[in-house]
């Protein structure tokens, strides 16, 4: 789902911009009892059609992630 988004986002002739993020964890007791918590680490991209810059990882909370994103793109200060 997400390759099919960027594709369509990719065609477009004016700038698109996307921010993903997965904070799902599925109640699992016997995983976790088993293996133990999950980190509290959640994956997430930020992509937009127009930057030819490489991307670089940072660690953020997800509460500082949109406000980050929009800084990035031009559309918050």
């Amino acid at each position: 789902m997400a390759a099919s988004l960027r594709g369509a986002l990719e065609s477009l002739d004016r700038p698109a911009s996307l921010c993903w993020y997965g904070d799902h964890v599925p109640i699992m007791p016997e995983v976790y009892r088993r293996y133990g918590l999950p980190s509290g680490s959640v994956p997430y991209v930020c992509w937009n059609n127009w930057a030819s810059a490489p991307g670089r990882s940072m660690d953020l909370a997800a509460e500082d992630l949109s406000r980050h994103w929009l800084q990035r793109i031009g559309l918050m200060r």
